[in-house]
């Protein structure tokens, strides 16, 4: 196995995903890996304002973006007696719900970002990821190095059909060009990996704000046009994001349930 090859298969692994016979992706590995943190600077501040910073830091950071747009702080006299910590305040439950699921002001959750590490789809995926404007991304790059003259390939669908890809993705590969460094070695690898399988696994970081990894979902999570694949990817990136963010992110079958036009409610 090639250095390169090694690396990729150890970086799906830490992912969670799954490889097999050292060459073939059977589960691509998600991870999330970054999601913006408060600071103890802005727990004194939301102290100061009466944020109930009992809630989840997301609904905190949720609840400023909402009460400062019109000055709706809570005023002292609101304070229950005792102690100045967050029992003595009001809960903010309901106001924070009212704001995205009456009123669908998710735009106060555009602050909200997290990023997951994707490792191990097929080049097609990767694309369609991308695609999405909102998102930042970093890939690995598919064309113009070594690192993919030996690739993993992502085998989907049922034991049947996994077999079938394997052996015609054996039979399709060809041993890696010796080269010098030169530019024409380097054009003669270009062309060969494009010319590889379309299955071939690349990796990238994937980041977006929840409120947009919300509508992604609403596009990306139905039976209509949208790739295995993607909605394999997107149905555990959604599973993730679900259980840390409920307020804003629903469960995948919500998403299933919903139609194309849910992306354009609210703000």
């Amino acid at each position: 196995m090639s250095r390169h090859l090694e690396r990729m298969a150890r970086l799906v692994v830490a992912a969670g995903g799954e490889v097999s016979e050292g060459l073939f992706v059977e589960r691509p590995g998600v991870r999330l890996i970054a999601a913006t943190a408060l600071t103890p600077e802005a727990r004194a501040l939301f102290d100061d304002m009466l944020i109930d910073t009992a809630r989840p830091d997301y609904e905190q950071l949720a609840e400023l973006n909402s009460r400062i747009t019109y000055l709706s702080f809570r005023d002292r006299a609101e304070v229950e007696p005792g102690s100045p910590g967050p029992a003595a305040r009001p809960s903010s439950e309901a106001f924070n719900r009212k704001m995205v699921e009456e009123l669908g002001h998710l735009s106060v959750h555009s602050a909200q970002g997290v990023t997951f590490l994707i490792a191990g789809i097929s080049v097609e995926t990767c694309q369609e990821l991308v695609a999405h404007h909102e998102g930042k991304v970093a890939r690995l790059t598919s064309s113009r190095t070594r690192a993919m003259d030996r690739p993993l390939f992502r085998v989907q669908g049922p034991p049947a059909a996994r077999a079938i890809q394997r052996q015609q993705i054996k039979d399709a590969l060809f041993d890696g060009l010796e080269d010098d460094g030169s530019d024409a070695d380097l054009d003669d690898r270009e062309w060969r990996n494009r010319l590889l399988p379309g299955a071939k696994a690349v990796a990238l970081t994937w980041t977006m704000s929840i409120k947009d990894f919300h509508k992604t979902f609403i596009g990306r999570l139905s039976q209509h046009g949208v790739e295995f694949e993607v909605r394999e990817v997107c149905e555990m990136v959604c599973a993730e994001l679900h259980a840390r963010y409920p307020l804003v992110i629903k469960a995948p079958a919500a998403y299933y349930a919903m139609g194309n036009a849910a992306k354009y409610e609210g703000d």
